[in-house]
């Protein structure tokens, strides 16, 4: 577990410096499918790929062979292996040697250099062709291996919360926010490209009129819009949580999306004005690593996509529909804490927790250190983002899917934490959803 937990963490720092591929056939001739990988094998000749590749025809074993910034690719003997490369700011690289084969080792060269890769297994090797890891030789397959948890400090006797309600920016801006809302416009605009991918949060927030006629003898409300996958939404009308709507596929897609809002059809017949504030707080959950790049940017579209819908459903069965589509829409980003100084104190809109705790001397021997949010038998966190000592730990998701939470553990690497007896650390929640409870938050 500790192993295959250091490979994540060395796949996940090298991925954001520059990458190149590698295989029996070298950069994306071989049609591979996956993230992070060009499907295409078609190179634009003015481009860095075309000008540093040369290819060589080798007839005698029937193959491609080819050059890359003037060294040679992997031995090209199969269609099962592959190198890839992650090159650094200096002459430093990591390569990582793939035998994807279920059952067949090769020895192959690379660099000059003879590399035993079994079947099934990644090695990975230093700018000086030294093995430094090999998947295959700490293989705990067949052995009587188990993963345990310990908990080292427990939310229900060492962690003391605070915790307070933010309220959800609108246009009369409760909270004295300094930025404005960024746009203002007929209609809702798509997520990502308005926010910049700046936050994977958005505020949407309208202003709608009732009819008079209306406002007497509602027995049910629905809000329906053209959402996102993978994208949850929090309805909010005259500053009242009043729904959700959350779509877990992992994909990428228009879907259809309604929320029962008749929590507010009191709000709806007592306003005398007949106006109210609908806030629709849009939140991604990533966009998909699998899409190919002959996909415009749409693919990956966020937020509101289309039309919105409020339906009044009376007493004497007749219903009302009113198309919120194209009103006058006010789009704030929901800013994440290190723009905000989470540490000490943000805007948000949710129930915000708080606190501090030690982290023993003796915790790295333990193994790999974990934040745990809750179990379906003592829920803790459900969704939403977290900061661990000021830093951003990026959004969580322990919301029950099935019986089973999407994800209970939170991988924690030690340089974010102080260590020892009278260590300071700091945790933050800004929790999306009612109902938690941070006193069953373990560290393990």
């Amino acid at each position: 577990c500790v192993f295959i937990q250091m490979v994540i963490i060395i796949i996940i720092i090298i991925t954001m410096i520059k990458r190149s591929r590698y295989s029996g056939n070298c950069l994306d001739i071989y049609g591979e499918t996956g993230p992070n990988v060009d499907e295409y094998p078609c190179k634009d000749p003015s481009s860095s790929d075309a000008a540093n590749q040369q290819w060589i025809w080798i007839h005698n074993e029937t193959q491609l062979q080819s050059k890359y910034n003037s060294e040679w690719c992997l031995t090209a003997s199969n269609i099962f292996t592959f190198a890839y490369v992650y090159n650094g700011s200096s002459s430093d690289h990591v390569t990582f040697l793939v035998n994807t084969h279920p059952s067949q080792d090769y020895v192959l060269e690379w660099n000059g250099i003879e590399y035993w890769l079994p079947n099934s297994s990644v090695s990975i090797v230093d700018s000086e062709g030294s093995e430094l890891f090999n998947t295959a030789k700490v293989d705990s397959a067949g052995l009587p291996t188990s993963r345990v948890y310990r908990v080292i400090v427990d939310g229900q006797t060492d962690l003391h919360w605070q915790s307070w309600t933010e309220l959800v920016p609108l246009q009369d801006n409760p909270q004295h926010r300094s930025d404005a809302a960024i746009v203002n416009k007929n209609g809702p605009l798509e997520q990502i490209r308005l926010g910049n991918e700046s936050s994977e949060y958005m505020y949407y927030t309208t202003i709608f009129e009732i009819f008079a006629n209306d406002t007497n003898g509602i027995v049910s409300s629905m809000l329906s819009w053209d959402a996102r996958m993978a994208n949850a939404y929090l309805v909010f009308i005259d500053n009242v949580f009043v729904a959700q709507s959350f779509n877990y596929d992992h994909g990428q897609g228009s879907v259809f999306a309604q929320a029962d809002t008749s929590k507010a059809n009191d709000l709806l017949q007592n306003n005398t004005s007949h106006k109210h504030v609908l806030t629709i707080l849009s939140s991604s959950l990533g966009v998909d690593n699998g899409i190919n790049n002959m996909q415009g940017p749409q693919a990956q579209d966020k937020g509101l996509v289309g039309s919105v819908l409020l339906t009044l459903h009376f007493n004497d069965n007749h219903r009302a529909v009113y198309s919120l589509t194209n009103q006058s829409w006010s789009h704030w980003i929901g800013s994440t804490g290190e723009n905000l100084q989470v540490h000490f104190f943000f805007f948000f809109f949710g129930d915000i927790v708080i606190t501090t705790f030690s982290i023993p001397d003796n915790v790295k021997s333990e193994g790999v250190l974990l934040i745990d949010i809750g179990s379906q038998t003592f829920p803790g966190m459900r969704r939403g983002h977290f900061w661990l000592n000021g830093l951003d730990m990026g959004h969580y998701n322990n919301i029950i899917l099935g019986d089973l939470p999407v994800q209970r553990y939170y991988f924690v690497p030690y340089d974010y934490v102080n260590i020892g007896a009278n260590s300071i650390n700091s945790l933050v929640f800004a929790e999306e959803l009612p109902n938690v409870n941070p006193q069953n938050i373990n560290i393990v």
